[in-house]
Formats: structure tokens, sequence, C-alpha cells
């Protein structure tokens, strides 16, 4: 909890002060995304012998994440399209991995395009 307070202080501080180019620079580290991945990774520890639980939480994370990766494909109808994906910074790092690895795709880091 005390990780998250200080993420969202974090970000409110850069866009009041240091303007949403900044929050969203912040935001989208890839190396920040993939420490903020720790916690599912830790929620997926959650139970005792023989009960899951915690991992099938955290696989119907992965499953909703990668239904997102299979509908933002759909979109793509040809291979000059472009099409930029506005969510939640804590699907990003799945969502990273999938184009990263998926054959007919390319990810272009948001960074590239901030002031």
């Amino acid at each position: 909890m005390a990780a998250g307070k200080a993420y969202v202080g974090e970000t409110e501080r850069r866009i009041d002060h240091e303007g949403l180019a900044s929050a969203l620079r912040f935001m989208n580290d890839p190396q920040r995304l993939d420490v903020a991945h720790g916690v599912y990774l830790l929620m997926a520890q959650v139970g005792k012998d023989g009960d899951a639980k915690g991992a099938e939480v955290v696989g119907g994370w992965y499953q909703r994440n990668l239904y997102i990766y299979a509908n933002l494909m759909r979109l793509v109808e040809s291979p000059e399209e472009r099409v930029l994906l506005v969510i939640g910074a804590g699907h990003a790092k799945l969502l990273r991995d999938y184009l990263r690895g998926s054959p007919n795709a390319r990810l272009v880091e948001t960074a590239d395009y901030l002031p």
C-alpha cells in the first residue's frame, strides 16, 4: 500500500509541477513497470497447501491482458497501420511483453513521442 501511495503521489507531483509529459514518462518507464508487476507475482503466492487462490486471481489477470492484446491486434488491418493504446499502467507490463514477442507487431515507446 505504501508503494502504491508513493507512486500516486509522485505521479500527481509531476503533473502539478512538471506537466503531463513528465508524468507519462514516469508512468511508462519500462523498469518501473517491471518492478510494479512484482505486486502481481506476490499476489500469485497467496494461498496454502492445495489452495492456489492467488495464482487463480493472477491467472485471470493474465487472461484479461491476453484478451486485450488479441482485441488490439484485431484492430490492425494492414502492416502500415499504427494503433495508439491508452490503458492503465497495471496492464502496460504484460501488453508490452506480448507486443515485443508478437511476430506481427512492433512496440514503439511512449517516451519517443513525448516532449
